[in-house]
């Protein structure tokens, strides 16, 4: 699956207040993790560090904001 191709099914878009940020990250990474378990060029373990690397440096903090906005 292209990454364009996943990237709506992240519904990041649709992040609001009250939601549980760490239920958010384990979402996004486990439709990850399943989106490239049959890739041939990428390991799945690669993409899934990549996210969890933004995840620590920038999004949890933007997460976290609009769920206790």
């Amino acid at each position: 699956m292209p990454f364009k191709n996943w990237i709506p099914e992240a519904k990041l878009k649709e992040i609001k207040v009250g939601d549980n940020p760490k239920e958010f990250i384990f979402d996004i990474s486990e439709n990850l993790l399943s989106a490239y378990a049959n890739s041939e060029l990428l390991s799945k373990y690669d993409i899934y560090q990549i996210l969890m690397d933004y995840w620590a440096e920038t999004l949890q903090d933007d997460v976290y904001v609009i769920a206790q906005w």
